[in-house]
C-alpha cells in the first residue's frame, strides 16, 4: 500500500511541476528577457511589436545606444538613446540601400516605386546629417534616412 500511495503521490505531483517548469521557461525565455528590458527603457508598442515580430533573443547595452540582435532573417534594432528617451533603428546588413528597403519591407513597408531612381539626396541636408552621421536616399520613391546600417526614418 505504501508503493501504491508513493506512485499515486508522484502521478500527481509530477504533472504539477512539469507545469510549473513549462511556465517558469516561457516567464523567462530569452525573447521575454529582452521585451522586460525595452519596458524599463519605456519603449513604444511599435519597438515591442517589432521586437517580438522578428523573434530577437538579446540585447547588449552600451552608453550610447542598446542592440537588439539574435533576430531572425538578419534583421536586428539599435535604440539610439537620448536625454528624453530613444529613437529606434531597424537594421540589417546590406549592399545597396534598395537591398536594406526590400530586406526590411516587413518593418518599413517597402518599395512604392520599384522602377524609381535611388538617389543619395543627403547634400540637401548636408549640416545636419553630417553632424549625427546620418545618410539619406531617395530610394523607390520614398525617402529614407540611414545611420550606417539602420534605417531610422521613412516616409
Amino acid at each position: 500500500m505504501k508503493s501504491k500511495t508513493k506512485k499515486v503521490i508522484l502521478l500527481l505531483v509530477l504533472p504539477i511541476l512539469v507545469f510549473l517548469f513549462l511556465i517558469s521557461f516561457e516567464l523567462f525565455s530569452p525573447q521575454e528577457k529582452v521585451i522586460g528590458e525595452l519596458y524599463k527603457l519605456n519603449a513604444t508598442k511599435e519597438t515591442i511589436d517589432f521586437v517580438k515580430t522578428a523573434n530577437c533573443k538579446s540585447l547588449t547595452k552600451y552608453e550610447s545606444y542598446w542592440i537588439v540582435n539574435d533576430c531572425n532573417n538578419d534583421v536586428y534594432f539599435k535604440l539610439f538613446l537620448e536625454d528624453n528617451g530613444y529613437f529606434l533603428g531597424i537594421c540589417t546588413s546590406w549592399q545597396t540601400p534598395r537591398e536594406a528597403i526590400l530586406k526590411l519591407k516587413k518593418y518599413v513597408g517597402g518599395c512604392i516605386d520599384v522602377n524609381a531612381e535611388d538617389k543619395n539626396i543627403t547634400q540637401q541636408y548636408q549640416k545636419r546629417m553630417e553632424r549625427y552621421g546620418l545618410t539619406k536616399y531617395l530610394i523607390c520613391g520614398i525617402e529614407i534616412t540611414f545611420k550606417g546600417e539602420c534605417i531610422i526614418s521613412w516616409w
